[in-house]
């Protein structure tokens, strides 16, 4: 039972930890993605603009 108990918290806290990695590299694409739109966007309304 401690053994079993053991692993468990093991198991959840590596899934913690890879949910959180997860969380923050999808958050950081995100970002990435949002400014490379936001730089297409503002450059295609200099673009329209002239």
């Amino acid at each position: 039972m401690i053994l079993v108990d053991k692993e468990n918290k093991m198991s959840n806290f590596r899934k913690m930890i890879l949910v959180d990695k997860e969380n923050k590299m999808s958050d950081f694409r995100k970002m990435i993605l949002v400014d490379k739109e936001n730089k297409m966007s503002d450059f295609r309304k200099n673009d329209f603009s002239r």
